[in-house]
């Protein structure tokens, strides 16, 4: 005698192709897809912490050179990365408070106090024959730095338009 026909399970087969997945499939699928979202939002937090903090030790990272080159007198490294610090926290200030992100506002105010702090030394120890570049660059940077609070502000009053003005 011949075997019954076996049902397929998962998958309706026809000629050993897979045509359609079953409800059973896409119920682990769905149910899947929850399990991890409810993951991520018991990690959001955890890594939102880690960031922030990773975020104000590279902020405060120039730190200790910058005291050693306060006490000599001298510059011993490029100005440029606080240029940079100065420019990026800026703008995810601003994006921080468009999008009313007390988190980015804080952790990125702090990297540009600390980055106006530096620069402060550099302009005390940078070379005589590098001053005027240092004073051009840093100006142009602040003016930009300091154009894009009003732009924001002036396009978008509030709530999701603000944020929008700075995507």
């Amino acid at each position: 005698p011949a075997p019954p026909p076996v049902e397929p399970t998962g998958v309706e087969r026809h000629n050993s192709v897979s045509l359609v997945p079953s409800s059973l499939q896409l119920r682990g699928v769905v149910t899947g897809a929850a399990a991890m979202a409810g993951t991520m939002q018991l990690l959001r937090p955890l890594v939102g912490l880690v960031t922030t903090l990773l975020s104000v030790a590279m902020f405060a990272s120039p730190w200790r050179e910058m005291q050693e080159m306060w006490k000599r007198g001298r510059c011993t490294q490029s100005y440029v990365p606080a240029i940079a610090q100065l420019a990026n926290c800026s703008v995810w200030a601003v994006y921080g408070v468009a999008a009313v992100d007390a988190v980015l506002v804080a952790v990125n105010g702090l990297g540009l106090v600390l980055a106006v702090h530096f620069l402060g030394i550099f302009r005390r120890v940078v070379e005589p024959a590098e001053q005027a570049k240092f004073r051009a660059v840093t100006t142009v940077v602040a003016v930009v730095c300091m154009a894009l609070p009003v732009y924001v502000f002036a396009v978008a009053e509030e709530g999701p338009e603000r944020a929008a003005a700075v995507e």
